[in-house]
Formats: C-alpha cells, sequence, structure tokens
C-alpha cells in the first residue's frame, strides 16, 4: 500500500470522544455543567479507557496508511499519479530526516500539483526556470483553489518543495556557475589557501564570495589582471563604502591585498598592489572591563540546571567552550566518533590551520554530554553530536553554537566584548594564565602557533600582560 499521505488527517473515533468528554469535565470558570451530564460523561469515558467499547468498525471506509488516517479517495489519486516510486522514496527519506506526518502530508499533496504543472509523467531534467514558471502558474491556477490566487509564500513553499524533490531524484538540472576572465585565478587562489595554508573553510568561503564579487565587478571594465590599475581597486573600495563601515572596508581590503600578493607571487601580474592597497585605520575596542571572570563563568554553569533538551545541550557546548577553550565551529564539527569513552578523551581537527588535537575528558563533561546523548540528543542517523532541536534534524552551524552561548550569557546580565563562544575562549586562556600556566602550555592547548597570539587574550590582565611583554623582549634579544 503507499506510504503517501493525504493533506486531511482523521483522528480515530475513539480519541475524538475522549477529547469531547475531557473537555465537559474540565469546565471553565463561570460554566456549570448539571451532575448528571457529568456522571454520564464520566462512566463512557471509563469504558473507554477500559478498551471496553471498539467504534473501529466505523471507520471501514477509510484507510489506515502510515500512521496517518486518509480516505480511500486521496489514497487512489496519490496511486494514480506519475512518479509514484520517486515521490515514495522522497517521502520515506523525509520520514528518516524525523519530518512530522503533518508536514508529509503537505509535501505528498504538493508533490502533486508539482508534477502536474511540470507536465511530468516519467523522469526528466527540469531547469530551475521551468519550476519558477510552473511556480506562477500554479499560484495563479483558478481551478479547484478558493481564493483563486495563492500568495507570495505559497509561491516560495512550492518552488521550494519543487526544487528539494527534484534534487532528491536527479532530475534537476544546475545552471552552470557565472564565469568571467577571472574565474581560473580565484580557483587556484583558493586551492592554494586551502591545500598549502590550511585557512579554515570559513575563511575561504569569504574570500570566495568577497572575490567574486570584486571581478564581477571589475570584469565589465578590464580583460585581464595584467589591465588592472590601482584606480580600479580604489573606485570598488569607495562604492563599498557607500553601504560598508569601516571595519567592512578593512577587511575587503585585506582580501584583495592577500590576493593580489599570491598573484605577485606566481607571476599571474606584475603589479605590485599588494604593497599600495591602504587599508582604513581602525580603533580597538576597549577590552578592559569587558571581559567574563571566571566567576561569571561559574555562575553561567551554576544556571544551567535545567532538563529540556536545549539545555542540555547548551550546557555541553558551555563546557566545551569553557573548559577546553574551542571556538564555535570546533564545537559544531564534534562527532561520536570524536569521543573515546574507554580511554576518557576526545579529539578534534582545529579550524584553522587543520591540526588534530587530543583532550581529556573531564568529569564535568562525561557527565554532561552523557546526560544529553541520553535524554536530550534526537533520534537521527546523522553521527554528529549535537542536532538541531527542530525537524528535520540536522548538525548545528557555527552561528548556532555562537548564539546559544550569547543568549544564555546575555540572560544572566552579563556583558562580553566579543560575545558568543570566544568570550568563554577568553575567560579560558585568562583563567590559564591567572593559575601559573606558561604560554607554551596555553597556545598548545588552544591550538596556537603563534605564542604572541596569546597576548590578544589577555589585555585586561597586568600581570598577564607584564609576562607577555618580557617574553617579547626575550624573543627580541635572542
Amino acid at each position: 500500500m503507499c506510504s503517501c499521505a493525504s493533506r486531511r488527517f482523521i483522528a480515530p473515533p475513539s480519541a475524538m470522544i475522549r477529547l469531547a468528554l475531557k473537555s465537559i469535565l474540565c469546565v471553565r470558570p463561570g460554566r456549570t455543567t448539571s451532575r448528571p451530564k457529568r456522571r454520564r460523561s464520566l462512566e463512557l469515558l471509563d469504558r473507554l479507557n477500559s478498551a471496553s467499547i471498539s467504534l473501529a468498525p466505523r471507520i471501514c471506509w477509510r484507510y489506515f496508511v502510515d500512521g496517518v488516517h486518509i480516505s480511500k479517495h486521496s489514497l487512489a489519486r496519490h496511486e494514480a499519479a506519475p512518479l509514484l516510486r520517486e515521490r515514495e522514496s522522497y517521502l520515506a527519506y523525509l520520514r528518516q530526516l524525523g519530518v512530522g506526518r503533518r508536514r508529509l502530508a503537505v509535501v505528498s499533496a504538493m508533490l502533486l500539483q508539482v508534477i502536474r504543472h511540470l507536465g511530468l509523467t516519467e523522469p526528466n531534467l527540469v531547469t530551475c526556470e521551468q519550476v519558477t514558471a510552473a511556480g506562477t502558474a500554479w499560484c495563479y491556477a483558478t481551478e479547484h483553489r478558493r481564493p483563486p490566487m495563492a500568495g507570495p509564500h505559497s509561491r516560495r513553499t512550492f518552488e521550494g518543495t519543487a526544487r528539494q524533490f527534484l534534487r532528491f531524484t536527479g532530475m534537476l538540472l544546475k545552471p552552470p556557475p557565472a564565469t568571467n576572465q577571472f574565474s581560473g585565478f580565484l580557483k587556484l587562489y583558493l586551492d592554494e589557501t586551502g591545500r598549502e595554508r590550511r585557512l579554515s573553510l570559513t575563511t575561504r568561503d569569504t574570500a570566495r564570495s568577497r572575490l567574486r564579487r570584486f571581478f564581477e565587478w571589475l570584469a565589465s571594465r578590464r580583460a585581464s589582471l595584467e589591465d588592472v590599475k590601482m584606480e580600479d581597486i580604489d573606485a570598488y573600495l569607495d562604492l563599498k563604502r557607500q553601504s560598508c563601515n569601516s571595519r567592512t572596508i578593512s577587511s575587503e581590503a585585506a582580501m584583495l591585498q592577500d590576493f593580489f600578493r599570491a598573484a605577485n607571487r606566481h607571476g599571474w601580474c606584475s603589479n605590485n598592489f599588494h604593497q599600495r592597497v591602504i587599508r582604513p585605520r581602525l580603533s580597538r575596542p576597549r577590552y578592559v572591563g569587558n571581559r567574563l571572570r571566571w566567576d561569571d563563568v561559574r555562575k553561567l554553569l551554576a544556571s544551567l540546571k535545567g532538563n529540556a533538551s536545549c539545555d542540555l545541550r547548551a550546557r555541553a557546548m558551555i563546557l566545551l567552550c569553557a573548559l577546553y577553550g574551542l571556538r564555535s565551529s570546533e564545537v559544531a564539527r564534534l562527532r561520536l566518533d570524536s569521543f573515546d569513552w574507554e580511554e576518557g578523551t576526545f579529539s578534534l581537527t582545529r579550524a584553522k590551520r587543520g591540526r588534530g588535537q587530543c583532550y581529556p575528558v573531564l568529569p564535568e563533561l562525561r557527565d554532561s554530554v552523557m546526560e544529553y546523548l541520553h535524554r536530550g540528543r534526537p533520534q537521527c542517523d546523522d553521527r554528529a553530536l549535537f542536532l538541531s532541536l527542530a525537524i528535520p534534524h540536522r548538525p548545528v552551524c557555527p552561528a548556532l553554537v555562537s548564539y546559544i552561548v550569547r543568549s544564555r550569557i546575555s540572560g544572566l546580565g552579563l556583558m562580553a566584548s566579543p560575545a558568543g563562544a570566544h568570550a568563554l575562549r577568553h575567560a579560558c586562556a585568562t583563567e590559564l594564565l591567572r593559575t601559573g600556566s606558561s604560554l607554551h602550555e596555553i597556545a598548545d592547548f588552544l591550538g596556537h602557533r603563534n605564542l604572541r597570539t596569546v597576548s590578544c587574550y589577555v589585555r585586561h590582565d597586568e600581570a598577564a600582560l607584564r609576562r607577555v611583554s618580557l617574553f617579547q623582549m626575550e624573543v627580541t634579544v635572542a
């Protein structure tokens, strides 16, 4: 029997009667119910709960498919539509992801409209333009619709469902990426940053998006990198100043400097633009008084005592950020296989430079992670440690980790700069310095290659600053 579901869900009559009887028994304030009526309701409710009454024969005209009651007419309509096997495979895939039955019913009904307006009778390749045209036609269709025109949100739902289904079945024809005369240089530059310099994935994605926008703007002005002039770079940065702040402009200029430095090194162009691009001068933020103290971290950990899934997940994340100084991307990439419970260790790959590192599992972290796995983590085939609580369950992203930490910090009325998971990383480094750990130990613990980088975590600690300055003086003299 087909595993598809109809748009309409009908509860069993016994459950409907129970709800009706409970509504009678739970009298609202200001309303009265007669004693005989309440007595008869209680007797009938007891008989239903004891299963002495069976109302199943009254629903013999309906089918029970995959836990959902659908009508015989709806079942026949789904079985008669084209691409039955593809639709069943897609719905089974959504069910494995944890999508609820109501959402499955909406998707299964929407797939019929997608196939109908795309004119699919057998698997064929479909372009994104055809999906957009079908969504517009469905939105303005007048048959079997009241009111006759759907809104913009309905059209986006139609197009999104169509693209996901076609992408799952391999029928969506992806448009070729936009290319220009600079696309080859961009690809070589990104390969170098990932293979040789081992920059993080977030840094490479940022460089790809920013340099792509620059080259799209430059493609209509110059034919090759040799023809690029300094006036072009100044004009592009002036254009960005109209809608971006000084920090974004500085980041854009740094990205252009790095690209043209690589271009000059590989001989792609002979202009030394990396020496001539001027980055805006930025005022350094005031770190004093805006950092989390270790007492604040203890107060934050003490406030995480809820038993809800979100509380258990947040406690495990905050412990990883506070006790080990992990970045948000490193927490998001942890997997179930990262923990070796027999050895009492867990391993990870650093976000920067891609170096592997192993840590001992402290008792607090062990108890928190085990409680999250047993009581808070959704049942899912994905091997990621932290999953989204909403259906479908997916691995969390670094932005969500920072948001969870930032919301818990602000919920206690604490002010931190920088906010998010990095605030706990700063607090961890500061506490390690206060307890007498050396700069070498802290750099290794936090995954830094340069010891001077540790100084950015301790600018508000005078004793630590004195230690860093003495170390830098020793390095200079040596």
